[in-house]
């Protein structure tokens, strides 16, 4: 178990290695984002239920060529046009964008700009999001409740227990707005997944375009085939080892 800047990581495994071992520059650029980390604390929880798997969810978060189509409002806030930063590093990643309008159509970013955008992922079901405006860390995690359910848990941190006006229209802005479009299209997803003229993708990946890019999918996608071909390795193992 590890603490950092106010958030506690638990670890299963004892002989894993450190968090900081483990992230790169993850935890570097994630304090560079979210302005007064260190002092925020958490002034909301939100659960909602999605008909999807965790790892459908995690593969649209992973990727942005969806965004100027199913996000229009998030358009207006933050610009990928070929000015994101993407980065992975062991089991993160990161994507910094550069804000664009103040005064957006979704939430009023205000005059007072503490930091600006950075998303995040932490291996294997815990993003972290920084948005443009005051200090604030919003981070979901998935939990699979079945092959095709998950809940995603949301807790947002602010810089003071009482949110002003315009941090509660951006939470507003996120559950109502932001989380109800990636809802309906995960789910949408899910059923495509059993069409029967599905077989398998195929990746676009292009870092020097990385707004319409799936190098992060497939960075995601390789570490769930390591981590299933681990541990079926394991079960081998101990089966290799049973009483006859």
């Amino acid at each position: 178990m590890e603490s950092f800047a106010g958030l506690v990581f638990a670890n299963l495994d004892t002989e894993a290695l450190p968090l900081g071992d483990q992230t790169g520059g993850f935890l570097d650029d994630l304090t560079s984002a979210a302005a007064k980390i260190d002092d925020l604390v958490r002034v909301e929880s939100y659960e909602v239920s999605v008909a999807a798997n965790w790892k459908t969810i995690l593969d649209n978060n992973h990727e942005c060529y969806h965004c100027s189509v199913n996000h229009p409002t998030l358009m207006k806030i933050v610009d990928y046009d070929s000015k994101a930063r993407w980065s992975d590093d062991g089991i993160t990643f990161t994507h910094g964008v550069e804000r664009m309008l103040v005064d957006n159509g979704a939430y009023d970013i205000g005059t007072t700009l503490e930091q600006e955008a950075m998303f995040g992922y932490i291996w294997p079901t815990t993003v972290p999001l920084v948005f443009p405006g005051s200090p604030s860390l919003f981070i979901f995690h998935l939990i699979p409740t079945g092959p095709e359910t998950t809940i995603e848990r949301w807790d947002f941190l602010l810089g003071h227990e009482e949110p002003s006006g315009q941090e509660r229209r951006l939470m507003n802005y996120i559950k109502n707005v932001l989380v109800a479009e990636d809802v309906r299209l995960c789910e949408n997803v899910q059923q495509g997944l059993h069409s029967r003229g599905y077989t398998q993708g195929r990746f676009v990946v292009d870092r020097n375009n990385v707004n319409f890019s799936e190098h992060h999918v497939h960075f995601f996608q390789k570490m769930v085939r390591d981590a299933l071909a681990e541990d079926k390795s394991c079960h081998s193992a101990e089966q290799r080892h049973l009483p006859s």
